[in-house]
């Protein structure tokens, strides 16, 4: 990875699935991914998944991964917003060049809580002349 993002934005295209029971068994991420978006200067990183790290199905399952992800990103204070969609369509103004992606993520205000739903949204601006 080369420069430095404020805001990443994983897309494993598994948002495709969600409503199913398949989207529970989502991609994840290394330790070392976390420490690679740390050291990218990230502040937030999003995923169209339920996780960026292992959810075991069964409850009694075990997490051989380990909170990898959540661990290292949250450790050094990097944001983690999961669940999102629709990923992909903001892809496309970094690979035509003429275009910025910008990201919002407006969280609802809760008191004494370690996590909050979003407004999460994005849209494409042309890159200033």
């Amino acid at each position: 990875m080369e420069g430095k993002a404020d805001i990443v934005l994983l897309w494993t295209g598994w948002d495709v699935h969600w409503g199913t029971p398949r989207y529970f068994e989502h991609p994840y991420f290394s330790r070392d991914a976390a420490t690679a978006l740390h050291e990218l200067g990230a502040k937030i990183v999003g995923v169209d998944a339920l996780s960026p790290d292992e959810t075991p199905s069964d409850k009694h399952a075990v997490n051989v991964e380990g909170w990898g992800m959540h661990e290292t990103l949250l450790g050094h204070g990097v944001l983690i917003c999961e669940n999102l969609t629709r990923v992909g369509e903001l892809s496309n103004a970094v690979k035509d060049g003429g275009e910025e992606t910008w990201v919002s993520l407006t969280p609802l205000s809760v008191h004494d809580a370690d996590g909050a739903p979003v407004r999460a949204y994005g849209w494409k601006q042309p890159l200033a002349a």
